[in-house]
Parts: structure tokens; C-alpha cells; sequence
């Protein structure tokens, strides 16, 4: 009866060791799965910045509860007491790789090396890409603003390299994955990303400089047309400052009448022309006349007649348009203007001159008509 009965334990005992081994349970290995989620809006972008929540709305202390920290360090297992830990280490170390773990509670992935370990508050190198980690050990997505520098890591929760666009804005990423700001250049082009890193389009001064960047983000050089205007970038993509050169003339005249007495005009001719200066040539783009007048007669009222503007090269200008003009009322009587707005370019010593006319016309003077003129040169070395 004895016997039987250490027999019977003995039963007892194998069944229970063998039910002990089998209650070990490893986590299936997975890795994350790449998004096809859209990015988010620039404001979403920003408010995330601001918040320090992830993509999931939620802070990073809300992220796992103490249970999901357990689970990070341990195998998980019904293990008890007299468990032997000398063969659960042996089996760890055997069993367990580094591995992606999806943490269903909050629906987000961390890294488990094969120590049990995982990283926290860095940056971990995992299969050719840059990762980074938050204080719970949960990889991060979206923007993250790490020793003073703001990254972009993408759905997968690979950081960005390169130019990425979020939202309508566009962003480059150095090859340390660091926001770029200010000049970048790429082959022979030049960029500007803004202090918030968006690419910079359109109009950007720089103390006294002003640069043009068009809907591509390159910078411009050369001649170009912005909003009906014309204007010249140099080599360095600063504009050139359009130049004037002015000239005006002021004569009164006086016209004898055959009933006797006199008739008066005095005039003022403004002529203008607008440039810009490249390297050893000038563009002249436009140029502008005006007069101003003051006008008595006797028996007859003269009136003033505005030509045209010539230069001496033998280049006349004769299409011209309306031209809005401001002058003091107490001190004239009338006025206009003319503008002409083709372009010549002539070398920067080219010797020419330009010359505007006017007559000023008395119908019933003995000598009816009379001239003057105001010119200028137009070298501008």
C-alpha cells in the first residue's frame, strides 16, 4: 500500500512539472506596417508641436499604463515561486530576438532588443533607418523637436530625409534629419526655407537686398516679367535697383500781337528716363515727358505743344501712352504727360543723348511759334 501510494505521488508530481513548462508564452515577432495614412494639415502639424501629443491625441504619459511597462520587461508567462529562473533566462536567450511589438491598448508599436530592453528619450538605428523613441519606449511619428532641432519621422516612423512636403507646404530634411533654415543650394539652384522651415515663395528682402523665388522655390536670376513689371536679378539673385536720369528746362516766351499788347507763355519740361544697369550695358526700360504751363494773351491765348523724345543715335519713340502727372495748382495752369515704354539697351559710355521737345504756339503773333528742349546723356559709367 506504501508503494503504491509513493507511485501515485510520483504521478502526481510529473504531471504537475510538465503543466508548470508548458504555461511559457512568447510574443510572436511582427513588425510595423507602413501607412498609407495622409499627412497632416500644417495646422495639425503645429498644434502637435505645441501640445507634445503624438498622432493618437494623446500625451505621452497617457500613452501605457504600468501594466504595459511590465510587459516590456518581461516575457509573458504564469511563472510562480519555483519557477527554475536559471532555465527561463536560458530559454529567453534562445527564444527571444530583436523584435517590432504592437502595443494594441494604445495602439502603438515599440522595439524590444533581445535582452528585454527597449529604448526610451532617443534615437535607435534599426534596419538602415533612424527611429526615435519616446520617455515610455513607444516610436514616435509626425514632428518631434529633439536637442534643439525639429524632425520628421513618417508614418513608418522612419525619420525624413530630403524635401518632403506637408500639407501645401514643402520642408527639407539635412542627411542628419535636422529642419533646414535659410539658403540651400542644390546643383545651381538656391532655395530659402523660412525660420518655421517652409520653403520660401515669392518676395524675401534681406536687409537691403531683395530676392524673387518662384512657384518651384528656386531663386531667380536674370530678366523676368513679375505682375507686369520687368526686372533684373544678378548672378547672386539680388534685384537691381531701377535708376533714373532726369533732365527739365523752364523758359517763358512772349508773342508780339498785331492789335498791339502781348501774349505770355512760360513752360517747364520734365524728361525722365528709367534704367537698369547690368554689368557693362544699361536697359533703358521707359521713359517719361511732361510740361507744365502758365498761358495770357492780349487779343490770344498761346498754347504749348509737347513733342517727342529722340535720341541721338537716330532712335525715335513715338508710341506713348497717358501719363498721370501731380503739380501745384497755385503755381500752374495745366499740364500732362506721356509715357513710352520701349526698350533699348546701349553700352554703360555709349555717348548718346536723348532730347524732348515742345512748341509753344501763338495763332495770331507776328511769329507764331516758338521751340524749346531739354536733353541729357544717357552714359550712366
Amino acid at each position: 500500500m506504501v508503494q503504491k501510494k509513493k507511485r501515485f505521488y510520483l504521478l502526481i508530481l510529473c504531471i504537475s512539472l510538465l503543466c508548470e513548462n508548458a504555461r511559457y508564452v512568447f510574443a510572436e515577432e511582427t513588425v510595423p506596417p507602413v501607412s498609407t495614412k495622409t499627412t497632416d494639415t500644417d495646422e495639425e502639424l503645429k498644434e502637435d508641436k505645441r501640445t507634445g501629443e503624438d498622432e493618437y491625441g494623446l500625451t505621452e504619459e497617457e500613452n501605457m499604463s504600468n501594466s504595459n511597462l511590465e510587459e516590456k520587461n518581461t516575457i509573458i508567462s504564469n511563472t510562480d515561486s519555483e519557477t527554475d529562473e536559471s532555465n527561463v533566462k536560458s530559454i529567453r536567450n534562445i527564444t527571444i530576438k530583436n523584435q517590432w511589438i504592437f502595443d494594441s491598448n494604445v495602439g502603438r508599436w515599440w522595439y524590444r532588443h533581445s535582452n528585454g530592453n527597449y529604448t526610451i528619450n532617443g534615437w535607435e538605428f534599426i534596419a538602415g533607418k533612424w527611429y526615435y523613441f519616446d520617455n515610455l519606449g513607444y516610436m514616435c511619428v509626425g514632428w518631434r523637436y529633439v536637442s534643439g532641432a525639429w524632425y520628421y519621422l513618417d508614418a513608418s516612423g522612419a525619420m525624413h530625409t530630403g524635401w518632403r512636403q506637408i500639407g501645401v507646404t514643402w520642408y527639407y530634411f539635412n542627411s542628419s534629419g535636422s529642419m533646414h533654415i535659410g539658403w540651400l543650394q542644390q546643383g545651381t539652384t538656391w532655395y530659402y526655407l523660412s525660420a518655421s522651415g517652409a520653403m520660401r515663395i515669392g518676395w524675401l528682402q534681406q536687409g537691403a537686398a531683395w530676392y524673387y523665388f518662384n512657384s518651384s522655390g528656386s531663386m531667380l536670376t536674370g530678366w523676368h516679367t513679375i505682375s507686369g513689371v520687368l526686372y533684373y536679378f544678378n548672378s547672386s539673385g539680388s534685384m537691381v535697383e531701377r535708376k533714373m536720369k532726369v533732365s527739365r528746362k523752364r523758359q517763358t516766351f512772349t508773342f508780339a500781337v498785331p492789335e498791339g499788347g502781348w501774349s505770355t507763355a512760360t513752360a517747364e519740361l520734365i524728361y525722365q528716363e528709367n534704367y537698369i544697369k547690368a554689368g557693362s550695358s544699361s536697359h533703358f526700360l521707359e521713359r517719361d515727358a511732361s510740361v507744365l504751363y502758365n498761358v495770357s494773351g492780349a487779343t490770344s491765348t498761346p498754347s504749348v505743344h509737347m513733342g517727342t523724345i529722340n535720341h541721338s543715335n537716330g532712335r525715335n519713340f513715338s508710341k506713348y501712352s497717358d501719363l498721370s502727372i501731380i503739380f501745384d495748382s497755385s503755381q500752374w495752369l495745366s499740364g500732362y504727360g506721356l509715357k513710352n515704354t520701349e526698350r533699348v539697351i546701349y553700352a554703360n559710355n555709349a555717348g548718346i543723348t536723348g532730347v524732348l521737345r515742345a512748341v509753344i504756339f501763338c495763332s495770331s503773333a507776328l511769329v507764331p511759334s516758338k521751340g524749346m528742349s531739354t536733353s541729357q546723356s544717357l552714359n550712366t559709367k
